[in-house]
């Protein structure tokens, strides 16, 4: 055996521990690898089902009638709708005055701007 290692010249010999410990690298990646994709393909396994399921409850939730929406109607009673009126009445009188009060200010200042 002496015999073959002083045959083979040293630099051969890192090449070959070298290439060993690529090779070690190498197959300890492809494990890792392997791995990951065996979680991989149970997580997308696991996704498509729910993705399935979803799929179900949507076509079933479509296909079931849908309650007609409810509306509380309440009933105006006269007195309401007088009330409301009245309120309406005293807001736009309160508007109204305070325009009437403008034009008559700017009358004033125009008839005042005339006798100058």
């Amino acid at each position: 055996m002496h015999v073959i290692v002083r045959l083979v010249p040293p630099t051969t010999l890192a090449h070959f521990a070298t290439d060993g410990t690529l090779l070690d690298s190498t197959l300890e990646l492809s494990s890792l690898l392997l791995a990951q994709h065996g979680t991989s393909q149970s997580t997308i396994f696991a996704l498509e089902l729910k993705a399935s399921e979803l799929e179900t409850l949507v076509k079933t939730t479509q296909l079931q009638p849908r309650p007609a929406p409810v509306v509380e109607v309440t009933p105006h009673t006269s007195e309401t709708l007088t009330q409301m009126f009245t309120e309406w009445k005293k807001s736009v009188k309160g508007q109204w005055s305070s325009v009437l009060a403008e034009w008559a200010a700017e009358r004033e200042r125009l008839a005042s701007a005339r006798e100058e």
